[in-house]
C-alpha cells in the first residue's frame, strides 16, 4: 500500500528563493519559482520575470528537471540519489544594444524616447533599453529565439508606434552587439468623414488608430476633432481603425476596422471614415415595442469582422 503523500520541505536557503512544496496524488512535486534569480550580478536582468522550473519526484532516486523558457528542449535528467548537492544551471548571454533612427543615433532626450524590448515566443519581454540612453548597457538574457519590439513613450520626431515587432525570429545564442536601425516617415494626416473634415465639436468625436499589418501593435493617431496631425511612423502597411467616443453626428461604431493604408514615404495622406445614416423601425409581433424604460431591449449592429456599434441609438423604447 502506498504511503500517504506529504510535502518534503525545502532547506531554508531554498525557501528564500521562492521554492514551495505541492502534493499531488501519491507523488510529491517541488515547484521552483524562478523570478529574477541572481547568479552573481550578471543575472540581474534575466529575460523572464517568472520562468518556471519543475522537479517531479515520482521515484525516490530519479527526477526530470525542466526549466521553462519557451525555448527548452528535452528535459535533463537529475539523479536525486547521488551524493552531494544538485546544481540548477541557467545559461545566459549578454546583448549590447545599438539603437539607430534612419541610420543615425536616436535623440538623447528624456522628453522624446521609446523603449525597445526582446520578446520570446511566450510573449514575455525583457527590456533591451531606452532610445534616450547616453551609454548602451549590456542586457543579460537566456539564449533563444526573440522578436524585437518597439514601444513609443513620449515626444516628437520619433515613430509613435506601439508594440511594433521591427525584427522577428532573431536567434540569440552568444554574447553580441545588436543593432536596431529603424526607418521613419512623416505623414501630414487629414482626418475626414465622408470626404470632408471631421467636425471639431468635442460633443461629436471619435478616435483613430493604425493597426500594423506586418509590425503588429496598435498606434493611436488622435481624436477626430483634431482634423489633422503631423505623424512620425515606421514605414509600412496599416489598417485604419475608428472608435466612437461621443455624439450622434459621427459614426457610432465601437471598433470599425476600415481600409488599408500603405505609408511607405513621407507626405500628405487622408484618413477617411465613411458612414451611412441608418433609420430603423422596431416591431414586436408586428406592433411597436412598449415605449417604456421598464420594458425594453437593445439592438446592436455587428459587422462581419465582429466590430460592434454602440447600442444607445437602437433602444426599443425609442421606437
Amino acid at each position: 500500500m502506498a504511503a500517504a503523500t506529504r510535502p518534503v520541505p525545502w532547506p531554508r536557503s531554498a525557501r528564500s528563493l521562492g521554492l514551495r512544496d505541492v502534493s499531488i496524488g501519491v507523488a510529491t512535486t517541488h515547484v521552483v519559482s524562478y523570478s529574477w534569480l541572481a547568479v552573481g550580478a550578471d543575472m540581474e536582468r534575466s529575460t523572464r520575470a517568472a520562468a518556471l522550473g519543475m522537479l517531479c519526484l515520482a521515484m525516490p532516486a530519479y527526477a526530470e528537471l525542466m526549466f521553462r523558457t519557451g525555448f527548452e528542449g528535452p528535459p535533463a535528467c537529475v539523479d536525486m540519489a547521488a551524493a552531494g548537492a544538485t546544481t540548477f544551471d541557467v545559461a545566459s548571454i549578454a546583448v549590447t544594444p545599438d539603437f539607430r533612427l534612419d541610420g543615425k543615433q536616436f535623440p538623447v532626450d528624456n522628453a522624446r524616447y521609446a523603449n525597445i524590448y526582446l520578446s520570446n515566443s511566450d510573449g514575455y519581454q525583457a527590456l533591451l533599453g531606452s532610445t534616450s540612453a547616453q551609454l548602451a548597457t549590456a542586457v543579460r538574457i537566456t539564449p533563444g529565439l526573440y522578436d524585437v519590439v518597439y514601444e513609443y513613450v513620449t515626444g516628437d520626431d520619433i515613430p509613435i508606434n506601439h508594440g511594433a515587432r521591427v525584427m522577428r525570429n532573431l536567434w540569440l545564442d552568444h554574447d553580441r552587439k545588436l543593432r536596431v536601425d529603424l526607418a521613419s516617415v512623416t505623414i501630414d494626416a487629414a482626418f475626414h468623414h465622408n470626404g470632408v473634415a471631421f467636425t471639431n465639436n468635442p460633443a461629436n468625436a471619435g478616435n483613430l488608430f493604425l493597426d500594423g499589418i506586418y509590425y503588429g501593435g496598435e498606434t493611436p493617431l488622435g481624436s477626430t476633432t483634431q482634423q489633422a496631425a503631423s505623424l512620425v511612423l515606421l514605414p509600412g502597411a496599416y489598417r485604419l481603425i475608428y472608435r466612437h467616443a461621443t455624439g450622434n453626428s459621427v459614426p457610432v461604431d465601437g471598433n470599425a476596422r476600415l481600409d488599408r493604408h500603405d505609408l511607405d514615404a513621407s507626405g500628405a495622406h487622408v484618413f477617411d471614415v465613411p458612414s451611412v445614416l441608418v433609420n430603423v423601425t422596431f416591431r414586436l409581433n408586428g406592433a411597436s415595442f412598449p415605449n417604456t424604460a421598464y420594458e425594453r431591449g437593445d439592438f446592436t449592429l455587428v459587422s462581419s469582422d465582429g466590430d460592434v456599434s454602440a447600442p444607445g441609438p437602437f433602444q426599443t423604447a425609442d421606437a
